[in-house]
């Protein structure tokens, strides 16, 4: 099932994140500063707060490509009262029945949908749910563009989805026409990157557009 973002200032989100409860709260909080993969973030020491606090190079499990991440000062200064007389070695989710191991992904994804009930909100929320916040806050002070490459997507129509949370469950088309539904060993090698689907096309003249705005009337 395809999980949702929250845009930065919803209601849905207030109250979603008022229903969270330790130390899950945390982990969604730096998940929508980071914008990390829960992969990412499990992995996580209490030794490396100093280092998420001021800003660091961090190098993604699945894709294996470097990003630059920074927590703001409001979870900085959490996460530093959350992980008060514990040991710098331990993971920030450390598992309570598997000493030295962070928290199951699972573990994760049960706390968020606890949250999403006792808020009472229509949205489908998971632990990618926090990267797609990210997303879309990063969206309304920049542009698609700027969300594939900091999100390290390979095609705009990915981040596009992150972004506007369609209601459709099915991902829009990239351009690959029938060769994505082959086996693996059946498909052609693509010679040339495929077209963007004509909402993504959109996205960017509209970008265009409020870039200029800026611009324009903010000098």
């Amino acid at each position: 099932m395809r999980v949702d973002g929250f845009s930065p200032s919803g209601f849905d989100r207030r109250r979603f994140e008022a229903s969270l409860v330790p130390p899950y709260d945390l982990l969604w909080h730096i998940g929508v500063d980071t914008g990390l993969r829960i992969s990412d973030l499990l992995t996580l020491r209490i030794l490396d707060l100093p280092a998420l606090s001021n800003g660091f190079e961090i190098v993604e499990r699945k894709t294996n490509k470097t990003r630059h991440v920074k927590l703001t000062d409001a979870t900085a200064r959490a996460a530093y009262a959350a992980m008060a007389g514990r040991n710098l070695h331990e993971h920030i989710w450390d598992s309570p029945k598997k000493p030295g191991q962070p928290i199951a992904r699972q573990t994760a994804w049960r706390a968020f949908r606890r949250a999403e009930r006792l808020a009472g909100i229509r949205k489908h929320v998971g632990t990618h749910s926090a990267r797609k916040t990210f997303a879309r806050g990063l969206y309304e002070r920049s542009d698609l563009e700027t969300v594939q490459e900091t999100m390290r997507h390979r095609y705009p129509s990915t981040s596009a989805i992150y972004v506007f949370n369609p209601k459709s469950r099915r991902r829009p088309a990239s351009g690959t026409g029938g060769n994505a539904r082959l086996p693996p060993q059946n498909r052609k090698p693509r010679l040339t990157p495929p077209k963007d689907p004509p909402q993504v096309a959109m996205i960017k003249r509209i970008d265009r557009i409020r870039n200029w705005f800026r611009k324009t009337f903010t000098r």
